[in-house]
């Protein structure tokens, strides 16, 4: 083996023995607090796998703590969290989305709104009439779609 194939070897072993301790720490599925507790961790990596695995685990003690991880500098962390919450099914979750309607990750926007229709809750059918005129067309989209579940018709 020539020395360049060695070192690719090393680093493909390197990054999977990485990826194993982000996404194995809390190896039991059930250990929601750990992945609750791994929101806060300094590394957005960590917080974004945490916010992964609680999309999975369906536990509504997640609920609060993915609220404040809709305001994480990392907008993959917020992503994930918009997810989790639409998944979740929590009204809870309703103000805090519609905040996130005004996020700056067009992608985080179009999560936001469509977790808001996932919820169905009336209180976002006014934020989501606003992002049909969001400046990213996968929002206006994803908004549309959303106030169809809410069962709005346009005027």
């Amino acid at each position: 083996m020539d020395y360049s194939k060695g070192i690719v070897m090393k680093m493909k072993l390197v990054a999977l023995i990485m990826l194993l301790a982000v996404f194995a720490m809390p190896s039991v599925a059930d250990d929601v607090d750990r992945w609750i507790q791994d929101l806060k961790d300094p590394s957005p990596v960590v917080r974004e796998a945490a916010a992964e695995a609680l999309i999975e685990l369906n536990d509504t003690r997640a609920v609060e703590p993915l609220i404040q991880a809709l305001k994480d500098e990392d907008w993959s962390v917020r992503w994930f969290a918009t997810v989790a919450l639409g998944e979740l099914k929590d009204t809870r979750a309703v103000g805090p989305l519609i905040q996130v309607l005004d996020d700056e990750n067009a992608g985080t926007r179009e999560r936001a709104a469509k977790a808001l229709g996932d919820l169905n809750d009336t209180r976002a059918v006014e934020p989501l009439t606003q992002a049909l005129i969001d400046e990213d067309a996968s929002v206006r989209r994803v908004a549309a779609e959303a106030l169809t579940k809410l069962g709005w018709q346009a005027p």
